[in-house]
């Protein structure tokens, strides 16, 4: 086997095919318990050998040459996991994104149609107060109406947005 690896190592593609040849299943077996069986065995195992073919005149011998291939095996397959495991997160993220978006873009339809649905005081009051973030002092003075009157408002305002809210809520649910 010496042979063999010295020719590989000088660019024989014949020693090498014979290397593979002989450690194919022992790679095989080798993905296959650190990745559990998946349909990328062949995929790995292709890298795992183009790994060898660049690095086997970095091969010193101070192994077996089965060592080292396994070895290249082990490294790729949990190379494999970490990229798959990076892609499942990545594809959960972004379907978490997509459905906060759509939650983000439904809520703010009921928001809009819930407003719509109150009178022009209580909208008025909600829309200064909460959207432009105005003081109760300084809505009062915008509306030339008492403190006492801009807080009672918004006391109703915030009940019947509520109750309309609730009832946008059972609508969708039915």
């Amino acid at each position: 086997m010496d042979n063999i690896i010295k020719a590989a190592k000088n660019g024989d593609k014949k020693a090498f095919s014979m290397i593979v040849e002989k450690y194919k299943d022992d790679v095989a077996k080798t993905i296959a318990g650190i990745t559990g069986k998946t349909g990328d065995i062949e995929d790995i195992g292709q890298d795992v050998f183009i790994k060898l073919y660049k690095n086997i005149k970095n091969f010193k011998g101070d192994s077996s040459i089965k060592t080292y291939i396994i070895r290249i095996a082990i490294n790729e397959s949990l190379n494999y996991k970490k990229k798959k495991a990076k892609r499942q997160e990545s594809h959960l993220i972004e379907e978490i994104s997509a459905a906060e978006e759509k939650n983000n873009v439904l809520e703010k339809q009921i928001i809009n149609t819930v407003m719509k649905r109150l009178n022009k005081k209580h909208r008025t009051l909600l829309t200064l107060f909460y959207i432009n973030d105005m003081p109760v002092k300084e809505i009062a003075m915008t509306l030339n109406i008492p403190e006492g009157t801009v807080l009672s408002g918004l006391s109703r305002a915030r009940k019947k947005f509520k109750e309309i809210y609730r009832t946008l809520e059972e609508e969708s649910d039915e």
